[in-house]
């Protein structure tokens, strides 16, 4: 047993590919139409920034940029590319494609995306301009102190997407056409250390090397060293693990199915080899939310059922149903032990999380003490009315193929039963969940989650912000959608609290008085309950001892990044002999 808190990267070996399991197809190759964790794990690999975040320091890193300054007026960026960067296809990489990518599609309003709302200060978009072909300046409206964190925003060439923002003669962008899976990987161009080869439906994507990589390591010798990397698809139940113990893949995230962790420690005695990391608490936040959109049709009619629209918007019913979720049992018996009740969306381990906030425990008592002064009363049967006589029904719901979120949701929806709640639980598939959540808003409940939180929590700024694209629960301002102009939603004061004091965190420098607000704005979150979190797993990762330069990090900037946030320095070790170990990496 030993602890891992530093990284020293050795020279490796070129050859040999890594194997990866997809659960389902990729959506997409367009890195603007990517959300699901399938597409955006492939598109990872193949598109870089400016720069990284470095997750085993937490510094901000030089990439495609060598250097940056920052003016004494602290809002005047310089940022200095490094010199003779090349696109996959051979083309130079200049400040022409930096200022492209965030002029022309980041604040393209005709292309909604989730990057631009990390960028703007007070409502506004930085000014970006080229000053030579290796110099641009960014200039914010105010001081705003995760600016530079947020500028690893994958840079795109401008050779390409060019012809694609321009509106054909149906007022339409061909930029929602291209890069469906059906597109030729030549015309897909990269500047990340692999890019797209081939795929085959249903079956595989291969990425190969990208001979136009710009890291080298610390002889000189280019970056990456595999020459491959595959993803395979296959939905079938246990499959990563079957991979993994006959080498198909190199590691195995054994939260995916806990009960796995103890198979693997007893098959040790005859199949050697790997080792089990120890992780930590996850950074993902799964949790339950409640339809609260007031929005309108084009006929002025509300779009959430107003009955139900008044228990969601109401604070005690909120309250009981928290109550009424067991999550010391749900990590006990769907996670076999291995994960912990969370109350807030920041980290445990963030510097930013506030100790002192305090959970709903499990009170099945208290739930139906706050429902009944709510209004609501139970019949003799012990069904749940409201003040109005109208029975309490819920359309549950979460995305299917996850097996652990659909243990945990019949868990939450046997709670709910227990105060007289009629719970209609379904899986459905994620695309049409988010298109729910974000078009159509006919839903109640949802089980749903943010992977990789950032440390900086100002990464959930457009969760927080009253227009941000990730305010799901209250899904209904113009900024959103142009379909909500004059149909808008409303926004209750405590929305509005929060949304100014994320504001004024992001511009305040001084750490102590940046964190109270963190602070303010969790206790605010905790008390109102736009979110009821639920648990996060330990995260436990099983790799193959011929890994070299395997270094997992928890603070990486997606799940996926866990294992492949340094995939350009990994490499297949030569043949040697290998013993089971179990490291806990901090």
């Amino acid at each position: 047993f030993k602890e891992n808190n530093f990284y020293k990267p050795e020279v490796g070996f070129y050859g040999g590919q890594r194997n990866f399991i997809l659960k389902v197809p990729p959506k997409t190759f367009n890195l603007f139409l990517a959300t699901e964790a399938s597409s955006k794990s492939i598109l990872d690999l193949m598109y870089i920034g400016l720069t990284r975040i470095n997750p085993v320091t937490s510094e901000i890193v030089p990439n495609l940029a060598e250097s940056w300054e920052i003016k004494k007026d602290k809002k005047t960026y310089l940022f200095k590319l490094r010199k003779k960067l090349q696109w996959s296809d051979d083309v130079p990489l200049t400040a022409n494609d930096v200022v492209f990518t965030f002029n022309q599609i980041i604040n393209n309003p005709d292309i909604p995306n989730n990057y631009r709302e990390s960028l703007l200060v007070n409502g506004k978009f930085p000014i970006v301009e080229k000053l030579d072909n290796l110099t641009i300046r960014f200039k914010t409206s105010k001081p705003f102190v995760p600016f530079l964190r947020n500028l690893n925003i994958p840079i795109i060439p401008e050779h390409v997407f060019d012809y694609l923002i321009e509106k054909d003669d149906n007022g339409k962008l061909p930029l929602w056409n291209w890069g469906n899976l059906e597109t030729n990987p030549l015309y897909i161009v990269c500047n990340g250390p692999f890019e797209l080869e081939k795929y085959f439906p249903e079956k595989s994507v291969v990425l190969s090397k990208n001979k136009n990589y710009w890291r080298k390591d610390h002889d000189d010798k280019q970056l990456p060293y595999f020459d491959k990397v595959t993803f395979d698809i296959d939905p079938r139940k246990d499959q990563e693990y079957y991979s993994f113990m006959t080498k198909g893949t190199d590691t195995l995230w054994l939260t995916e199915s806990t009960r796995l962790f103890e198979t693997l420690l007893q098959s040790t005695h005859d199949k050697k080899g790997y080792s089990v990391y120890n992780l930590g608490q996850s950074k993902s936040n799964s949790f339950v939310m409640f339809n609260q959109s007031k929005a309108k049709d084009k006929n002025n009619k509300q779009l959430v059922n107003p009955v139900k629209s008044e228990w969601f918007r109401n604070l005690k019913f909120r309250k009981a149903l928290a109550y009424a979720i067991d999550k010391k049992s749900i990590a006990a018996k769907v996670y076999n032990g291995l994960a912990v009740p969370v109350n807030s969306m920041i980290h445990r381990q963030s510097p930013f999380y506030n100790h002192s906030l305090r959970d709903y425990s499990f009170n099945l008592l208290q739930a139906k003490k706050l429902l009944h002064e709510a209004g609501f009363k139970n019949n003799q049967k012990g069904l749940l009315f409201d003040s109005k006589g109208n029975p309490v029904e819920i359309e549950f719901i979460t995305n299917e193929d996850n097996d652990l979120r659909d243990r945990t949701c019949r868990a939450i929806k046997a709670g709910w039963e227990k105060l007289g709640i009629k719970v209609n639980y379904k899986t459905r598939p994620f695309s049409e969940i988010m298109n729910k959540i974000k078009q159509t808003l006919q839903w109640d409940a949802i089980f749903i989650g943010f992977s990789g939180i950032d440390p900086d929590p100002h990464s959930n700024k457009n969760i927080w912000q009253l227009d941000g694209k990730m305010h799901m629960f209250n899904i209904g301002n113009p900024s959103q959608s142009t379909r909500w102009k004059s149909h808008e939603t409303s926004y209750q004061s405590w929305e509005k609290d929060i949304s100014v004091l994320a504001e004024k965190a992001a511009m305040e420098f001084d750490f102590n008085k940046r964190k109270k607000l963190y602070y303010k704005i969790q206790e605010l979150e905790l008390k109102h309950l736009p979110f009821i979190y639920t648990v996060q797993p330990i995260n436990l990762i099983a790799t193959s001892d011929k890994l070299g330069n395997f270094f997992p990090s928890i603070n990486s900037e997606s799940n996926f990044g866990v294992t492949t946030w340094n995939i350009d320095e990994q490499f297949i070790k030569p043949d040697k002999k290998v013993r089971f170990t179990y490291v806990s990496s901090n």
